[in-house]
């Protein structure tokens, strides 16, 4: 499981979970992750995009320079 020193490192960070909803996306993943984080006090953000949005580069190129700040906060 996820305890001890890691998991107060990870309490002490902020997730975003993007994700499409077009081809090759399973959203109930990210959501189900979002979930187990939370339960154990990690913060984070679920941010769906829309059916155009596959889980493919073209995507994740637009979606990258969006996050940026949030990465390196």
């Amino acid at each position: 499981g996820l305890d001890g020193p890691m998991l107060e490192v990870l309490q002490t960070r902020f997730f975003v979970l993007p994700f499409g909803q077009g081809r090759w996306e399973n959203p109930s993943e990210s959501w189900r992750m979002a979930e187990v984080l939370g339960a154990k006090g990690v913060p984070n953000r679920v941010d769906p995009w829309g059916k155009d949005y596959d889980h493919d580069w073209p995507t994740w190129r637009e979606m990258l320079p969006l996050y940026l700040d949030d990465l390196v906060a």
